[in-house]
């Protein structure tokens, strides 16, 4: 599948870039602690760690259409 990639085909800082990972990263870590959490029981403990899991799978995404674009660019 061709995928645009222009959009993440930046050079240099990008603040919305590094806020969004950082959210992401924050987000994944707040799934995480409350899938371990003993407060956290039976199906209740799965959902969080499949939430947490999506998070992980989607800023991974992100990060590998980055990495495509900026090799495109070089």
């Amino acid at each position: 599948m061709m995928q645009n990639l222009s959009a993440f085909q930046w050079q240099g800082e990008n603040p919305l870039w590094n806020a969004l990972l950082d959210n992401l990263d924050a987000a994944i870590d707040v799934e995480m602690v409350t899938a371990v959490s003993a407060d956290t029981v039976g199906e209740a403990r799965v959902h969080q760690a499949g939430r947490a899991d999506a998070l992980l799978d989607f800023k991974n995404h992100l990060v590998e259409l980055r990495e495509s674009a900026v090799s495109k660019l070089n």
